[in-house]
């Protein structure tokens, strides 16, 4: 589904954190064909943001915006904004390491759970090892991830 959602809405302020969010007005399950989460590309007042329409206990979908956001389109808790949602079908999976791909070559079981995880749970990995400085923690943190993935466990 590549149809072009366009509304305008009032951003809510999140209970008890310094959070906003848009309620989407439209029957998600119709829309969508889920009641569940959907990941979509939105724009709040022209500024592209990649979320998710969520159902949090309410009677309709919310996506969020972020307090960046709010202050890229001068826009506040109360304020009226336009905003436009579709479908995203995009990959978000970000770019495997050269050194995570090298032990993958050398432990195809780890190789084979990792595959079966989502486009999230594999960022959790890629960032955990992307993020090391000094070859001592990328060579820990590798075997660690390495052995995690073989015992089929999630990066928390």
């Amino acid at each position: 589904m590549d149809t072009l959602i366009r509304f305008k809405a009032l951003i809510i302020a999140a209970d008890k954190v310094d959070g906003a969010y848009v309620k989407f007005p439209y029957d998600v399950q119709e829309i969508f064909g889920t009641r569940g989460r959907v990941k979509v590309a939105a724009t709040f007042d022209g500024y592209e943001y990649r979320g998710i329409l969520a159902n949090m206990g309410g009677d309709c979908h919310i996506i969020g915006i972020t307090k960046a956001i709010r202050a890229k389109i001068g826009k506040n808790p109360g304020d009226e904004i336009e905003v436009t949602i579709r479908k995203d079908n995009d990959s978000r999976l970000k770019d495997i390491p050269e050194d995570l791909n090298s032990a993958f070559i050398e432990n195809n079981e780890a190789k084979q759970f990792f595959d079966t995880l989502t486009d999230s749970q594999k960022n959790k990995f890629i960032n955990y090892i992307a993020s090391a400085k000094k070859k001592e923690t990328l060579d820990s943190r590798l075997e660690q991830v390495i052995e995690m993935l073989i015992n089929k466990e999630k990066m928390k």
